[in-house]
């Protein structure tokens, strides 16, 4: 038995005792505590790896999938998600393992779910100019994730294939999707793909991510929804959804300076 495998058992116990006294008071009571607590241990054991320098890495980011009603009738649901939250580093730590942010739980919207359905999500964050061999096998692993024919319309007229399970968005060359407007942040926002949807982070950016005129911390995105990332407008859409023959595929600029960006990248 490798190390990976002792410490990820160690992880489950500590998890199964520390969760179970808490997630009642989390989610409605139609909804199994025991379910919730498995599916969190499963979430975690399917994520945790071993990186090459031998850090043993847990998920720190998490997505519990709830129907709508279920969201709308949690009291103060921010407290809980945070002491969730702090339970599951308490068991990572306390199994060996390490972070790299601070756990957080998110709560996500999903219409389409059977309303006493559950699903949970776990990611490790990635690591903005890292590019390791694990980040490669963890983007193959998931590409079943990755909604088909979906794409991004910059600035009304160009378009972004999307093709991955993470896309970083901003001003800097490094990111999938470059936009060289110096209202963008360098790392202004991001894509990850869940269980056959995009949902779309902001990165603490300066200007601020919006969704339908709404700000968002995060989104589940949907066909036609209009994004703002500082003012600059995007669309989120899926083949059949917008008319493609108006509409050019996006080029990214070609080494722009990060530190003086300029307009007039997005031809």
């Amino acid at each position: 038995m490798n190390t990976l495998t002792i410490k990820l058992d160690q992880l489950e116990a500590r998890l199964q005792t520390l969760i179970e006294g808490h997630i009642a008071r989390l989610l409605p009571a139609q909804l199994s505590k025991d379910e919730i607590t498995r599916q969190m241990i499963a979430a975690m054991q399917a994520v945790a790896r071993q990186d090459e320098e031998g850090t043993l890495l847990a998920p720190d980011t998490f997505f519990i999938q709830l129907h709508p009603q279920h969201i709308s009738a949690l009291p103060g649901p921010e407290m809980l998600l945070a002491e969730l939250a702090d339970l599951i580093q308490q068991a990572g730590a306390q199994a060996g393992f390490a972070f790299r942010h601070p756990p957080t739980v998110n709560l996500v919207a999903e219409s389409e779910m059977e309303p006493d359905d559950i699903d949970i999500v776990a990611r490790i964050s990635p690591g903005f100019h890292e590019e390791t061999h694990g980040m490669a096998v963890e983007t193959e692993s998931n590409t079943e994730n990755i909604p088909q024919n979906t794409f991004i319309i910059v600035d009304g007229d160009q378009i972004f294939s999307l093709e991955k399970s993470v896309v970083n968005i901003g001003r800097m060359s490094d990111n999938e999707l470059v936009i060289d407007d110096p209202r963008i942040s360098r790392q202004h926002a991001q894509l990850r793909a869940t269980q056959g949807r995009y949902i779309l982070f902001d990165l603490d950016s300066t200007g601020g991510t919006f969704v339908n005129g709404r700000r968002v911390t995060q989104c589940t995105l949907h066909p036609r929804d209009v994004i703002s990332l500082a003012g600059v407008p995007l669309v989120y859409a899926q083949e059949g959804a917008a008319p493609l023959d108006s509409t050019q595929r996006y080029t990214p600029p070609a080494s722009p300076d990060d530190d003086q960006p300029t307009k007039g990248s997005l031809l």
